[in-house]
């Protein structure tokens, strides 16, 4: 099997993956991005953006009531489409999704592998049958709703999350919202507010992540206002007439669907990271050691493998260049990811940088530092005559390779 050889592995095409291949590409083309799709960013197709259309929708109808007050008559007459809505909601959506897949397409055919990779014991990756050997890794493959196990097989397509609520082609009657976090409040509510009957459950005594007990307790009125909040934990069990019926101690109701809202769990089960020393627990996270401040035994296998070398620690933990950038992490790989990501990444594009040919840049950046012409780390000596070394990033250029340090003409 043919080995390529690449700088850098970006695994995951979603907002991080882009964002860190935008960074990658300034500074090598041997980079590849894996990703088996759907494209379109976790954001765009399934959350941010698609609920906010969802919400408009929602706080809309709902501000009916104030209509009288601001001299609007007709509120009474007014109805609400749940089809139509979703619809909408769906569209608004797929000319996101569209865009974000749009923005690919330059890089599309040279450096996307769309297949998923999976880490082999001496680091390299496969993926579609392909063998890679990268410099450094960035893993970023998001995260996915969190389901109890047993109730997608015992409910099926009545179990909905927020990856799939806006496929639905007409709204449910009666939802219950299991997980009163962020998430679950915003739909459940959105939910209630365009007429569906709402119920959620929630056994902790803080709901929306507020810890400030005055403002839970405003949130508590304001939520009860809208829908039915339980402090309880939710047992679903098949109810009557395709019903699903959600039991708690101190009583039942009976639903058409199951909205989970209960967290999101890291998409890393796949990956094969047991090949490379990094241990999973049972939620998906990367185990810890027990001592406070103390390398997990991931931190060490991660040094070995990446080479990285410990740094004294500074106060910052990083340090900064005369133009203010950001140049190699100074800490001894506490953080095996970063460390491991960072300061290959960091080394192998110093190397390349060397080898870079930079236009003139302007003067009058933030260094200022004399620059030029460079070819292969040299000044063309027939248009200047001079040498120039010692590159850095000037941060008022984009990001354009700049050479320092004139050291005079030649000979």
């Amino acid at each position: 099997m043919k080995t390529t050889d690449l700088d850098v592995a970006i695994i995951g095409a979603g907002t991080a993956g882009l964002s860190a291949r935008a960074e990658v590409a300034k500074l090598t083309d041997r980079y590849r991005v894996f990703d088996p799709g759907p494209y379109g960013t976790t954001c765009a197709r399934s959350a941010c953006m698609p609920s906010k259309a969802f919400l408009q929708s929602a706080h809309d109808i709902h501000r009916r009531a104030a209509f009288d007050d601001l001299g609007i008559v007709g509120a009474d007459g007014l109805r609400i489409d749940g089809a139509r809505v979703l619809s909408q909601t769906r569209k608004l959506r797929d000319g996101l999704v569209e865009g974000v897949i749009e923005g690919m397409s330059p890089w599309r055919r040279t450096h996307l592998v769309p297949h998923a990779p999976v880490f082999q014991g001496d680091g390299t990756l496969h993926a579609g049958g392909a063998r890679f050997a990268p410099r450094a890794t960035v893993i970023a493959t998001g995260s996915r709703p969190v389901v109890p196990k047993g109730w997608r097989e015992t409910f099926g397509a009545r179990v909905l999350t927020s990856d799939e609520i806006f496929e639905l082609r007409t709204l449910p009657g009666r939802v219950a919202v299991i997980g009163l976090g962020p998430v679950g409040l915003e739909l459940g509510q959105a939910l209630a507010r365009l007429g569906v009957e709402v119920t959620g459950f929630d056994p902790s005594a803080t709901i929306g992540g507020l810890e400030d007990p005055r403002l839970q307790s405003r949130l508590r009125q304001a939520i009860a206002a809208e829908m039915t909040v339980i402090e309880a934990q939710a047992n679903p069990v098949e109810g009557h007439d395709g019903a699903i019926g959600v039991q708690w101690d101190d009583g039942r109701i009976e639903v058409d669907c199951l909205l989970v809202a209960m967290g999101r769990t890291p998409n890393l089960s796949d990956l094969g990271l047991n090949q490379i020393g990094v241990d999973l627990d049972d939620r998906g996270h990367t185990r810890t050691a027990a001592g406070a401040g103390q390398p997990s035994r991931n931190a060490a296998l991660f040094r070995r493998r990446c080479r990285a070398r410990p740094r004294t620690s500074s106060r910052s933990g990083r340090r900064r260049s005369s133009c203010g950038i950001f140049r190699r992490p100074r800490h001894g790989c506490g953080d095996p990811a970063a460390h491991a990501s960072a300061d290959r990444v960091l080394r192998a594009t110093d190397r390349r940088r060397r080898r870079t040919v930079a236009r003139p840049a302007r003067s009058g950046g933030r260094c200022g530092r004399r620059r030029g012409s460079v070819r292969s780390g040299r000044a063309d000596t027939a248009a200047t005559g001079r040498r120039w070394r010692g590159a850095h990033l000037c941060a008022k250029d984009n990001g354009t390779p700049a050479w320092g340090r004139h050291t005079g003409p030649r000979g």
